[in-house]
């Protein structure tokens, strides 16, 4: 057996495998083998397992031999649809070879036989068939008929625009729903009006599919369309605003303009939305007017539309809207909002942030994120704690698009999420804005480094400037502990001047602090003329305690260090007569 051929019984095998993963491998590696895989693939075609046969009709088609073609065409009757499908498929694919053996399996007595060859018939493309499709349309089995009128639309055959005009008005609902979408393949204008008397039908889906059909014919329908907005059926009238929004033709504005008045509310609500896609700026003015509108539909409409068309003249009408009593209108403002991209905006909406409503709480961090507004890190990162998951991923996008260095530290916050997909989103955004943390880093180092440094300088002057105020608590105490121990003593008066002088050395910085206070004390109990000495002293005492080099004053000052005498008499309470022989000596 050549080699090709094992690896392709091999993957085949592969096959059995329940696992989906396992089966698109080994499909991947039998459209690798290519032609010499078609043999065993066409005898995988008899296999018992339904998912075997589906994954070898798949394979078949990829390769596209056209050896495969009788075997897909009698699995197209398989009594799996799965099957059904993918033989439909491979045929579609190996093409023109195809198209003869599925035009004779139209013929077929198995209705699910036509009705998959049909389909396949239109996905190749071949025009030839269109004539024999045409005829078929008779089929009375509404499923042929349905894949017959869907194929001619894929051919996109001018021939069938009659035939399928005609069934739009058909009691099979389905059958005039595809007639619908196929006459907007094949574009004609032809179709158009036809297709507006569908936008009266009683089914929704035959009205949706005839809009989206006058939408993809384009130009053509646009004039009878603006018409249609004074038609007097209200569905007609909704149905081709909601077509005029989807063409964006400016030549609707006026006659959306006019609808605004329409006495259908849906019919406003639609030509609201259409002028917004429109992109009319002259609409503006009448949109923010009916956002004072009691039906919360047509406000909502209104603030869709504003945002559409963007325009400053809206900043304030939208701001009050964040107030609006429906959440939904409040949401949609805050979309706008982050659009309009107005830094006013910021305000308002940091205080939407506790809103009741955790859907305008996420649009207005979202719209935050759109203005890269800084200043709202620290209530986004709040937003991080909700226990919506898609409420934390989308609040991460919004901190990478302020992308700054405090928005990576709030992702941070996330980074191990419950979450994969939030993880996820936290990971890509920190990666994402690592240069930029790095660089916000660097300078926050920079700054810490230089803030030292300023702060000593001016730190310096006031300290020298003032040692006393801050000594004085402190130098009370020694000097009347030195008060105290002299009458103790009774030492001679030559010896006291010594006692006052050690005082200092207990407490350095008491010593100018104990000379004022010394002085003091004897300005209360001397004469007027000692007080003059002591007013000449004090000032002399201030300038020795800045520098050091101030001691030569120090000798010249008897009188200073001779009046501890006065302190001592006070501090001890004695009577006044003994100090009186100290002024006869």
């Amino acid at each position: 057996m050549p080699k090709h051929s094992e690896r392709a019984l091999e993957q085949i095998e592969r096959l059995k495998s329940k696992n989906e993963a396992v089966q698109i491998e080994a499909i991947a590696e039998l459209v690798e083998i290519g032609k010499p895989a078609v043999e065993p693939l066409l005898d995988a075609m008899e296999a018992r397992a339904f998912h075997v046969r589906k994954c070898t009709a798949e394979a078949l088609g990829r390769i596209g031999d056209a050896r495969a073609v009788e075997s897909l065409i009698i699995a197209l009757s398989d009594t799996s649809v799965n099957v059904q499908r993918s033989a439909s498929e491979a045929l579609a694919s190996i093409g023109n070879p195809a198209t003869r053996p599925l035009m004779e399996c139209l013929g077929s007595t198995d209705s699910l036989a036509r009705k998959w060859a049909a389909e396949a018939l239109g996905k190749i493309g071949d025009d030839s068939v269109v004539d024999s499709l045409i005829a078929r349309l008779e089929e009375r089995n509404p499923e042929v008929q349905k894949s017959i009128v869907t194929a001619l639309g894929e051919l996109k055959a001018k021939k069938a625009i009659k035939p399928l005009i005609a069934l739009l008005e058909d009691e099979n609902v389905d059958l005039a729903r595809c007639a619908a979408v196929s006459l907007g393949e094949i574009g004609s204008g032809k179709a158009v009006e036809p297709l507006l008397g569908a936008l009266s039908s009683q089914s929704t889906e035959v009205r949706a599919a005839a809009s989206e059909a006058l939408v993809k014919i384009g130009k053509p329908a646009v004039e009878p369309l603006i018409g249609a907005l004074t038609h007097e059926d209200y569905m007609v009238r909704r149905w081709a605003a909601e077509s005029l929004g989807e063409l964006g033709d400016d030549r609707a504005t006026d006659g959306l303009l006019k609808a605004l008045s329409d006495e259908n509310d849906r019919v406003r609500r639609y030509a609201a939305i259409a002028l917004g896609r429109v992109r009319a700026k002259r609409a503006v003015g009448p949109l923010v007017a009916l956002l004072k509108e009691e039906s919360k539909d047509l406000r909502a409409a209104a603030v869709e539309a504003i945002k559409s068309i963007s325009s400053e003249d809206a900043l304030r009408p939208l701001i009050k809207c964040l107030k609006d009593p429906d959440w939904a209108v409040r949401m949609k403002a805050a979309q706008a909002l982050g659009a309009l991209g107005s830094s006013a905006a910021i305000k308002p909406l940091m205080d939407v942030l506790e809103d009741d409503e955790w859907a305008v709480r996420l649009h207005a961090g979202v719209a935050l994120g759109e203005l890269r507004a800084e200043e709202a890190i620290d209530e986004l990162k709040k937003l991080l704690s909700s226990p919506r998951q898609g409420m934390r991923r989308m609040i991460v996008g919004a901190l990478e698009q302020i992308g700054t260095g405090p928005a990576y530290l709030a992702i941070c916050v996330v980074r191990n999420d419950d979450d994969t997909r939030v993880r996820e989103a936290a990971q890509a955004a920190l990666e994402s804005l690592e240069p930029i943390h790095a660089k916000w880093k660097a300078a926050q180092s920079k700054a810490k480094a230089k803030a030292p440094a300023k702060a000593k300088a001016p730190a310096e002057t006031p300290a020298a400037a003032a040692p006393a105020p801050e000594a004085k608590p402190a130098a009370k105490a020694p000097a009347k502990k030195a008060v105290k121990k002299a009458p103790a003593k009774k030492e001679p008066e030559a010896a006291k001047p010594a006692a006052t002088k050690a005082a200092p050395k207990k407490a350095a910085p008491a010593k100018t602090a104990s000379k004022k206070t010394t002085a003091k004390t004897t300005a209360k109990e001397k004469p007027a003329p000692q007080a003059k000495a002591k007013a000449t002293a004090a000032p002399k005492a201030k300038v020795a305690a800045k520098p050091k080099a101030a001691t030569p004053k120090a000798t010249a000052k008897p009188k200073v260090t001779a009046k501890p005498k006065a302190a001592t008499k006070t501090s001890a309470k004695k009577p006044a007569a003994k100090p009186k022989p100290t002024k006869k000596k």
